[in-house]
Formats: structure tokens, C-alpha cells, sequence
């Protein structure tokens, strides 16, 4: 063990000096924390720069075979919100958020991303105005969506997202310290490069690869295929190829395929060519 002044220090006394820690540059709410690390202070400055008086996430929900798992999705949603600004000691930021949360299994059951993008994108665009608006500010002053995530991002919660937050993540209050629990945040703005005026006449970056959500393009279908054999691997239900097949594989991916017939119409082929894939018919025709 190193021989320093915390080495010698007993367990009380180090709790005395942390209680009385005051960290560099701290902020009002705890000074044992520095103000670039405060969530909330780093929020309250985002919404006061903006000119806003509101924040928060806009959630769609897009499962709904189980009310009750959604029940304990918010719950659990609400618990960890309300835990992170009580560490903070941010409750007057807390006070200022909004959820809102788009619940309509008649619109949005099993929507893809291409459609919670373009609906969010419609919503952005008035939504700004009607939240923020200040009453004594004139309408040639109209507050702007700004920087705020709340019109710049969305939240999808799908069946696989709300499984792994609730059955997959542990309950509060123990953390998921192994990051079990996901969702979907849909980017408003982002584009394919097909169609992203940012990529025209430019070569694919072989590093950057599209979001397999994107649309079904001859990449994002070998895409998804490498991940579900990666997947496969981890669980121990794939025996015949090791991690590093697959991940040769996706290193590999923009080698063989032509960029030129991404987007064309394209064939699907099964790659393990065996006997018990070939399908004949009575007379041994070969028939799929």
C-alpha cells in the first residue's frame, strides 16, 4: 500500500473529510460536486440558455401487449428520475419537467422508427411554441426549439426495450450496474446517407455504419443477419462459429458489397448450403 496520507487515514476520519469536501468549481445545490458533473445544473443551464421554461423527454410507446409491464416501465422511469436529482439536490429542476408521453395503441402499435421520426418531427415543429412561450413576450420574439434534447430527440419504447427494462434490468432501487435496460432514442433529423445532401458524391466511411432501423437496404439486411449470429454466439446457442467469425464479418461487410446496388433489388441467399436446407419436390426437383 502506498504510503500517503490516505493510506494512514482510518475509514471515520476519511468519512469526516468527505462529508466536509468542497469540490472544485462546486455548484449551490452540492458543493461536493463540481458543476460540470451535476446533471441538474448541467440541465438548468441548457433550458435557461434556450429561453425555456420546461425540459424533459417526448416517450412513445409502442408495445402493447401487457399494461401492466408499462405500468412498471414509468415506474421505474419516475423512481430513478426522482433519485438522480435527489442525489443532485435538484428538485427545482425536477419541478420544471415534462413528459410527454404518446399512448395510443390505435396510432402506435408496432410503429417502426421511420414513422415515430416523422410524427415527432410534425410534433417538434409547434410544440416549441406552445410549451415555451413566455406571456409577456411578443410574437415577433417566438421561442426556438434551441438546443433542448426535448425537440431534438425522442424516446421509443418497443417490446424488446420495455423487456429489457423490466424484466432484464434489476427493480429499483438496486442499479443496473450491467446495463441491461434500454431504449430506442430516435434522432429527429438524422437522414440516410442515400438521401443526406451532407454525403453526396462522398465514399462511405468503412467505420460508420447505418443504423440498422434505417430502411432494408442489402447492408442493413447482412447487418442485422452478422448481429443475430453475434447474438446467438454469446448465449451458447450458435456452436458452429466463434465471435470472432462474426466480427471478421462485419469488418468485412462493405469489401464485398457495391455500393452502387445497395439500394437496388437484391437476392436472398441461405448461407449454409446443406442437405437439410435444400427443399425437393416428389420427383427430387429442386423446388427452394
Amino acid at each position: 500500500m502506498a504510503n500517503d496520507e490516505y493510506s494512514l487515514i482510518t475509514p471515520d476520519a476519511f468519512l469526516d473529510r468527505m462529508r466536509n469536501f468542497v469540490a472544485t468549481d462546486p455548484f449551490p445545490r452540492n458543493p461536493q460536486i463540481s458543476t460540470h458533473s451535476s446533471h441538474a445544473d448541467r440541465i438548468e443551464a441548457g433550458y435557461q440558455a434556450d429561453g425555456h421554461k420546461t425540459w424533459g423527454f417526448v416517450i412513445y410507446r409502442t408495445t402493447y401487449e401487457d399494461d401492466t409491464d408499462w405500468t412498471e416501465f414509468m415506474r421505474r422511469l419516475r423512481y430513478w428520475t426522482m433519485d438522480n436529482m435527489k442525489f443532485y439536490n435538484g428538485q427545482d429542476v425536477l419541478d420544471r419537467m415534462t413528459w410527454t408521453i404518446f399512448d395510443n395503441r390505435e396510432r402506435f402499435d408496432g410503429a417502426d422508427v421511420s414513422t415515430i421520426r416523422q410524427h415527432f418531427r410534425n410534433w417538434a415543429e409547434k410544440a416549441a411554441r406552445a410549451e415555451q412561450q413566455q406571456p409577456e413576450e411578443a410574437d415577433d420574439k417566438l421561442p426556438s426549439m434551441g438546443r433542448s434534447p426535448r425537440y431534438r430527440y425522442c424516446i421509443q419504447v418497443d417490446a424488446d426495450a420495455l423487456k429489457s427494462a423490466v424484466y432484464d434490468a434489476p427493480p429499483p432501487p438496486d442499479f443496473d450496474k450491467d446495463k441491461q435496460g434500454w431504449v430506442n432514442l430516435i434522432d429527429k433529423d438524422w437522414l440516410p446517407r442515400s438521401k443526406n445532401p451532407i454525403y453526396a458524391g462522398r465514399q462511405p466511411d468503412p467505420n460508420v455504419y447505418e443504423p440498422i432501423y434505417a430502411e432494408t437496404t442489402a447492408e442493413v439486411h447482412v447487418t442485422q443477419a452478422i448481429y443475430r449470429n453475434i447474438t446467438r454466439v454469446l448465449d451458447g446457442q450458435l456452436k458452429t462459429a466463434a465471435l470472432e467469425d462474426c466480427l471478421r464479418q462485419r469488418r468485412l461487410i462493405r469489401k464485398f458489397l457495391i455500393p452502387e446496388l445497395n439500394d437496388s433489388l437484391w437476392v436472398m441467399v441461405h448461407a449454409d448450403l446443406s442437405a437439410s436446407n435444400i427443399i425437393t419436390d416428389e420427383d427430387y426437383n429442386i423446388s427452394g
